[in-house]
């Protein structure tokens, strides 16, 4: 759905010149924003990809409902597959409606987009939940398949890890179909600890402890 050949950034956007364009895309979101005025670390935060491209975080709010969920629905069976852990081809209604509520610091959605002629595309995307109780969090991604494997799904992880430790979280962890080497493979190199998950043998469990808060989350 999205024709977004990272090389058709261009040298600006590979710059990180990105935040300019996306000002007037998050004007007038604060409206929605609830409890992300303590969290905005995000908006508009540059992820950056092994071949220097750059996209850009925010968090989801309400009116990207149907832009989220044109985004499930781009990718390809096999991504939707291993991201909802069943076969879907899109997000049921009250499903979606979590995913873009924002409501407190326990459960958000950030989203990964780029601006191309003045428009917003989502082209990523990760839903995290936080037990203050447990010091933990559960976390669960998809990017988009033509920007995979070229670095923005390590970037997003690393920018969620330093985010949580400064929420407090010690330990951050994600279950996986067992059949999914492309996440298992990317957890390993980033010193996730991989075994099976004792409550369902077609599912791996992905977890390692956080080295507590960092100074900042956007040095990726």
């Amino acid at each position: 759905m999205f024709d977004l050949d990272p090389r058709r950034l261009g040298a600006s956007h590979a710059n990180g010149s990105l935040t300019d364009e996306l000002r007037p895309v998050l004007a007038g979101r604060d409206a929605h924003s609830g409890a992300r005025k303590n969290i905005r670390v995000f908006d508009g935060a540059p992820l950056r990809a092994n071949d220097g491209s750059v996209a850009l975080l925010r968090f989801a709010d309400p009116r990207d409902r149907e832009k989220l969920q044109a985004y499930f629905r781009s990718l390809s069976p096999q991504s939707r597959h291993n991201r909802f852990l069943v076969g879907l081809s899109e997000l049921p209604p009250a499903e979606l409606d979590r995913f873009v509520r924002n409501d407190d610091e326990s459960r958000f959605t950030v989203l990964v987009t780029t601006i191309g002629d003045g428009f917003e595309s989502i082209v990523g995307e990760a839903r995290f939940a936080h037990d203050k109780e447990c010091a933990s969090v559960e976390f669960g991604l998809s990017i988009a398949d033509s920007l995979q494997h070229i670095g923005f799904g390590r970037a997003l992880v690393k920018t969620i890890e330093a985010h949580v430790s400064r929420l407090g979280a010690a330990r951050i962890f994600g279950d996986a179909l067992y059949s999914n080497n492309s996440i298992i493979r990317l957890a390993k190199s980033m010193g996730f600890a991989v075994a099976r998950n004792p409550g369902d043998p077609k599912l791996i469990r992905f977890e390692k402890a956080l080295a507590g808060p960092r100074d900042t989350v956007l040095s990726i």
